[in-house]
Protein backbone atom coordinates (compact mmCIF):
# COMPACT_ATOMS: atom_id res chain seq x y z
CA UNK A 1 0.00 0.00 0.00
CA UNK A 2 1.25 3.51 -0.79
CA UNK A 3 0.02 6.67 1.12
CA UNK A 4 -0.31 10.16 -0.49
CA UNK A 5 0.06 12.79 2.44
CA UNK A 6 -0.77 16.67 1.42
CA UNK A 7 -0.63 19.49 4.11
CA UNK A 8 -3.06 21.50 2.71
CA UNK A 9 -3.69 24.11 6.36
CA UNK A 10 -5.98 26.26 6.77
CA UNK A 11 -7.97 25.25 3.58
CA UNK A 12 -11.52 23.82 4.20
CA UNK A 13 -11.97 20.58 3.17
CA UNK A 14 -15.25 21.21 1.63
CA UNK A 15 -13.25 23.18 -1.09
CA UNK A 16 -10.47 20.03 -1.64
CA UNK A 17 -11.54 18.46 -4.67
CA UNK A 18 -9.85 14.66 -5.81
CA UNK A 19 -10.54 13.26 -8.77
CA UNK A 20 -9.05 10.70 -10.80
CA UNK A 21 -8.67 9.73 -14.70
CA UNK A 22 -6.20 8.09 -16.40
CA UNK A 23 -3.94 6.65 -13.71
CA UNK A 24 -3.63 10.40 -12.66
CA UNK A 25 -4.71 11.63 -9.35
CA UNK A 26 -5.56 15.41 -9.54
CA UNK A 27 -6.13 17.29 -5.86
CA UNK A 28 -7.76 20.89 -6.71
CA UNK A 29 -7.85 23.60 -3.29
CA UNK A 30 -8.63 27.17 -2.61
CA UNK A 31 -7.13 28.70 0.33
CA UNK A 32 -8.93 32.54 0.75
CA UNK A 33 -7.03 35.37 2.09
CA UNK A 34 -9.47 34.71 5.92
CA UNK A 35 -8.07 38.44 6.33
CA UNK A 36 -10.64 41.15 7.09
CA UNK A 37 -10.44 43.63 4.24
CA UNK A 38 -8.09 46.56 3.74
CA UNK A 39 -5.94 44.55 6.45
CA UNK A 40 -2.19 45.15 6.01
CA UNK A 41 -0.24 42.07 6.07
CA UNK A 42 3.68 42.35 7.42
CA UNK A 43 4.62 38.01 6.92
CA UNK A 44 2.43 35.90 4.91
CA UNK A 45 3.88 31.88 4.65
CA UNK A 46 0.76 30.57 3.08
CA UNK A 47 -0.03 30.63 -0.24
CA UNK A 48 -3.34 32.06 -1.42
CA UNK A 49 -5.40 31.20 -3.73
CA UNK A 50 -5.87 27.68 -6.40
CA UNK A 51 -3.43 24.66 -5.13
CA UNK A 52 -3.23 22.25 -8.11
CA UNK A 53 -1.72 19.12 -7.53
CA UNK A 54 -1.35 16.31 -10.05
CA UNK A 55 0.02 12.60 -9.02
CA UNK A 56 1.09 9.60 -11.53
CA UNK A 57 -0.23 6.22 -10.44
CA UNK A 58 1.05 4.13 -12.93
CA UNK A 59 -1.23 0.85 -13.92
CA UNK A 60 0.24 -1.01 -10.49
CA UNK A 61 -1.89 0.89 -8.83
CA UNK A 62 -6.02 0.10 -7.91
CA UNK A 63 -7.31 3.59 -8.76
CA UNK A 64 -11.03 2.07 -8.46
CA UNK A 65 -10.68 1.99 -4.75
CA UNK A 66 -9.30 5.01 -3.96
CA UNK A 67 -11.04 6.73 -0.57
CA UNK A 68 -9.24 10.03 1.60
CA UNK A 69 -9.36 11.02 5.16
CA UNK A 70 -8.50 15.05 5.96
CA UNK A 71 -7.42 15.71 9.42
CA UNK A 72 -5.50 18.39 11.20
CA UNK A 73 -5.01 19.65 7.84
CA UNK A 74 -3.57 17.16 6.51
CA UNK A 75 -5.46 15.29 3.70
CA UNK A 76 -4.37 11.35 3.66
CA UNK A 77 -5.02 9.19 0.30
CA UNK A 78 -3.95 5.38 0.80
CA UNK A 79 -3.58 3.55 -2.56
CA UNK A 80 -3.46 0.00 -2.62
CA UNK A 81 -1.57 -1.81 -5.63
CA UNK A 82 -3.53 -3.87 -8.01
CA UNK A 83 -3.69 -7.93 -7.58
CA UNK A 84 -0.70 -9.03 -9.30
CA UNK A 85 -1.28 -12.28 -11.98
CA UNK A 86 0.45 -14.77 -9.87
CA UNK A 87 0.73 -18.58 -9.97
CA UNK A 88 -1.79 -20.90 -7.81
CA UNK A 89 -0.30 -23.75 -6.91
CA UNK A 90 -2.31 -26.61 -6.11
CA UNK A 91 -1.45 -28.59 -2.82
CA UNK A 92 -2.72 -32.38 -3.03
CA UNK A 93 -5.07 -33.34 -0.02
CA UNK A 94 -8.31 -33.18 0.85
CA UNK A 95 -10.09 -31.18 2.93
CA UNK A 96 -13.71 -31.93 3.66
CA UNK A 97 -13.40 -33.68 -0.05
CA UNK A 98 -12.71 -30.72 -1.49
CA UNK A 99 -8.94 -29.68 -3.39
CA UNK A 100 -7.21 -26.81 -1.32
CA UNK A 101 -5.24 -24.32 -2.96
CA UNK A 102 -2.34 -22.50 -1.74
CA UNK A 103 -0.47 -19.67 -3.19
CA UNK A 104 2.59 -20.46 -4.60
CA UNK A 105 4.44 -18.02 -2.72
CA UNK A 106 4.20 -19.85 0.42
CA UNK A 107 4.67 -22.93 -0.84
CA UNK A 108 8.52 -22.43 -2.62
CA UNK A 109 8.90 -24.39 -5.77
CA UNK A 110 7.67 -27.92 -4.44
CA UNK A 111 4.45 -29.56 -3.13
CA UNK A 112 4.32 -30.26 0.21
CA UNK A 113 2.90 -33.90 1.10
CA UNK A 114 0.01 -33.03 3.54
CA UNK A 115 0.30 -34.62 6.98
CA UNK A 116 -1.89 -37.88 7.94
CA UNK A 117 -4.86 -36.75 9.61
CA UNK A 118 -4.78 -36.69 13.92
CA UNK A 119 -4.90 -40.55 15.36
CA UNK A 120 -5.02 -42.25 11.96
CA UNK A 121 -1.48 -43.84 10.48
CA UNK A 122 0.11 -41.69 7.37
CA UNK A 123 -0.13 -43.11 3.82
CA UNK A 124 2.05 -45.83 3.05
CA UNK A 125 5.12 -45.01 0.85
CA UNK A 126 4.84 -40.98 2.04
CA UNK A 127 7.84 -39.66 3.68
CA UNK A 128 7.10 -37.85 6.20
Amino acid sequence: MFVLRLDLPGIDPQSIDLAVGRNVLTVRAERASGLPQGAEVLVDERVLGRIPRQVFLGDARDADRIEADHGQGVVRVPISEKARPRKIAITVGRTRGHLRLTPAARLGRSFPVPAAPTGRRPLPGVAR
